[in-house]
């Protein structure tokens, strides 16, 4: 008589995240349940965001260049791994199809031959963004993951893509960065006709550079604001009129002038960016910041250590001296270095493998105040 044959027993289900509750990403009739708690869902999420990190993403430091103002193809290295295994099956499906739509980058270069020509660069992204916006907005599962939106702006087409993308971001409920790593300097007529009556309430963090203050207006609820190029004069005139909860301003200029209109224009302000070469008088304006709790100094590393008579020295002695010791404020007080690595923000190297080194472009310290 023959033996018996076991019964193989299922492995409990182990719980992933929930991050919609469309068919997608919910279990169906279809999904084998023993795929929930194998291979790479058996790991902890913060060893998948480790993974992730090796892959080059766009960060609040990104840059592109001014000339051909697209992310090149390595940054499109992470979404095509979050894209294969989103297709593996149901369950890998449910776990990273919210991570492959997190981060939504408008503006990479091209893949095909089509553009080949890098001069045609603002034709692919017109195109590409036309297409995203029109394919995202009839699908409402996937626009509710996208929580950051990476944009490049060209003349091309704008006073048509310029309205198609707002109201497709007025489309996000959840979105809450928007990053604009490029505009032309002559859009602002654009802007402002492409963004009018539109509001972007969920908007928190901006990324901007300083002529794009039309995009600023329609972000009432804004809490941080970067301005990645000009000295932000025009961003600071916006906050004071139509952003009042602004919290963080980074890449403004120092200049006393603009630093009494900053104080004026965003009373709750917490933390605040200067550069290393801020004069005395420059910071000393900073100390009537009431709720000021972090200054950051912007500074390049170099080769040799700086030494005690070094811009970077002089910036911190006077700002422990006038800011951290004399603002008025119950909340720690800190005072953080940003070492940013212009080393490797050039693109265009000869060996891939070095692209892969603006991943961090620098990196922050702390200075003890005690």
């Amino acid at each position: 008589m023959p033996p018996k044959k076991r019964k193989t027993e299922t492995a409990k289900k182990q719980p992933v995240p929930e991050a919609s509750t469309s068919e997608s990403t919910n279990p169906t009739r279809s999904e084998c349940s023993s795929n929930a708690d194998r291979a790479l869902l058996l790991l902890p999420s913060e060893l998948h965001s480790e993974i992730l990190d090796n892959f080059l993403p766009v960060v609040s430091q990104t840059r592109v260049f001014h000339d051909t103002p697209v992310l090149q193809k390595i940054y499109l290295e992470r979404t095509d791994l979050l894209r294969a295994l989103s297709q593996v099956c149901v369950s890998y499906r449910r776990h990273f199809l919210p991570l492959l739509w997190q981060i939504l980058n408008l503006g990479c270069g091209a893949r095909s031959d089509e553009y080949k020509d890098q001069r045609l660069f603002y034709k692919h992204v017109g195109d590409a963004l036309i297409r995203k916006c029109n394919g995202l907005s009839q699908n409402s599962e996937l626009s509710s993951f996208i929580r950051t939106v990476n944009i490049v702006f060209t003349r091309y087409q704008s006073a048509t893509l310029i309205p198609t993308f707002s109201a497709f971001l007025q489309s996000l409920p959840h979105l809450h960065t928007l990053h604009v790593l490029h505009a032309h300097t002559q859009m602002t007529t654009a802007l402002k006709n492409g963004f009018e009556n539109v509001t972007l309430p969920n908007i928190k963090t901006l990324i901007i550079p300083g002529y794009c203050h039309e995009i600023l207006k329609r972000c009432p609820r804004a809490t941080t604001v970067w301005c990645i190029r000009d000295d932000g004069s025009k961003l600071v005139g916006v906050i004071a009129k139509h952003c009042k909860e602004v919290e963080e301003m980074r890449g403004f200029s120092s200049h006393e002038t603009l630093l009494k209109r900053i104080i004026k224009a965003a009373p709750k302000l917490r933390i605040f960016e200067v550069s290393e070469g801020a004069t005395k008088d420059e910071i000393k304006h900073l100390s009537s910041c009431k709720n000021l709790q972090t200054l950051i100094i912007k500074t390049v590393i170099r080769r040799h250590e700086d030494d005690d008579g070094s811009p970077l020295q002089t910036c911190i002695k006077n700002a422990k001296s006038l800011v951290l010791d004399v603002a008025p404020t119950k909340q720690r007080k800190c005072l953080r270095i940003w070492h940013e690595d212009n080393r490797y923000l050039d693109h265009r190297y000869s060996e891939p493998g070095r692209q892969r080194r603006i991943i961090h472009a620098g990196y922050f310290s702390e200075v003890d105040l005690n």
